[in-house]
């Protein structure tokens, strides 16, 4: 009894040390991709939220987290600049109908996103493509009264995608990137114009404390025509308010993060003693061999010897093929045109790195060889949309 007395003080005395460690190590450093505006993150909008009122002064500021058709009918929604930041927009055929309808009426919308949903697409013929590795894709704006020999560099991809189909007859080229691709594009439509930029990461916080970053998302935004009212969409970047799990509200304040860290110990530290008090002796059984991983140890040593990176390809992108028949209910057809919409809707991964993973896959399907360069590539991009795959 008096050796379990000790135990107890000596780990009791580990956890208080453990926890002090804990709350005075430095907070690593949070690259998701949230748009928030209530976050300080380096990918949040915090900083433009709150300073939006340089571009547009004696513009009032109001945040909504619901569909624009909600938005623009519940609560009378007439007049103002709606701005909208975030890594995807799909909205329905309605919001995208009141959307139009609000524009017409001689507002402004702004859209700064890296994917545009279906319906978005269709209605204004755009569609978004990635420059395959290239993480500092320089961009600059082609008006010439806004510097337009100035290239903005934030890296982070930031540049890395443009429009390869807009509709020619209706859209306004403002800004393209280094290869004269247009990635800022305007619509005029009835009285109002609708902005569309692939370049949200220019107006988060990251960007906005960024030399380049600063001057590219305050000019862009200055085509904003001047208003008494704008309207900051949340929904695009969070979705509705309950989507927020009780646990996820539980974890996101520090106090109450700790409190169910603690309980958690604590209960581990019980059962790990009353398990001790009451279970018997358990005798070792060896455990069996493994000779599937004898197996795949020997296979891949035979690829490693023959170096056919090619087929090891092909195996690998029937396998993924084969996840995607098994998994998501989704026969990998690159030719249909609505695969990466489909693709991109049932996985849950983000919209840019389905991209970036079919562009791969169809880009090796063109070549006889493949270079290890190109394999780990392709092996990276597969494990990473393997491991976001809700």
């Amino acid at each position: 009894m008096k050796s379990l007395r000790i135990y107890i003080i000596v780990l009791s005395a580990l956890l208080v040390v453990y926890l002090v460690a804990q709350y005075n190590r430095p907070k690593p450093v949070d690259w998701s991709l949230s748009y928030s505006k209530d976050d300080k993150i380096p990918f949040g909008t915090y900083v433009l939220y709150n300073r939006i009122g340089d571009i547009m002064p004696g513009a009032r500021v109001i945040s909504y987290r619901e569909p624009f058709y909600n938005v623009l009918h519940n609560y009378g929604t007439l007049h103002g600049a709606y701005v909208i930041i975030a890594d995807g927009v799909n909205p329905s055929k309605y919001d995208t109908e009141a959307l139009s309808d609000f524009v017409n009426a001689g507002n402004d919308v702004f859209i700064a996103t890296s994917y545009l949903g279906e319906s978005l697409q269709k209605k204004f013929k755009l569609r978004t493509q990635m420059v395959l590795d290239d993480k500092h894709t320089p961009v600059r704006l082609i008006n010439k009264y806004l510097d337009s020999a100035r290239n903005y560099n934030l890296g982070h991809n930031a540049g890395a995608l443009y429009y390869d189909q807009i509709d020619t007859v209706h859209a306004t080229v403002l800004g393209v990137n280094k290869n004269r691709r247009p990635n800022f594009v305007k619509y005029r439509v009835g009285k109002g114009n609708i902005y569309f930029n692939t370049n949200p990461l220019f107006f988060t916080n990251y960007g906005i404390l960024n030399k380049d970053g600063e001057a590219y998302a305050a000019k862009a935004l200055s085509y904003l025509k001047p208003t008494n009212m704008v309207i900051w969409d949340q929904f695009a970047a969070l979705g509705p308010d309950d989507d927020d799990s009780t646990m996820r509200v539980f974890l996101r304040y520090p106090t109450l993060r700790w409190a169910f860290y603690l309980s958690v110990f604590s209960l581990l530290i019980f059962t790990v003693y009353e398990a001790k008090r009451r279970q018997r002796v358990i005798p070792v059984i060896e455990p069996l061999r493994n000779e599937t991983a004898d197996f795949v140890t020997t296979v891949g040593n035979v690829y490693f010897e023959r170096h056919d990176n090619a087929d090891i390809a092909i195996k690998k992108i029937n396998y993924f093929a084969d996840f995607l028949r098994a998994n998501l209910q989704l026969n990998a057809n690159l030719d249909d045109p609505d695969f990466y919409d489909r693709l991109v809707q049932k996985s849950g991964v983000d919209a840019g790195l389905v991209r970036h993973l079919l562009d791969h896959i169809i880009y090796l399907g063109q070549q006889q060889t493949v270079t290890d360069q190109e394999l780990i590539i392709l092996n990276n991009l597969i494990d990473k949309f393997y491991a976001k795959t809700k």
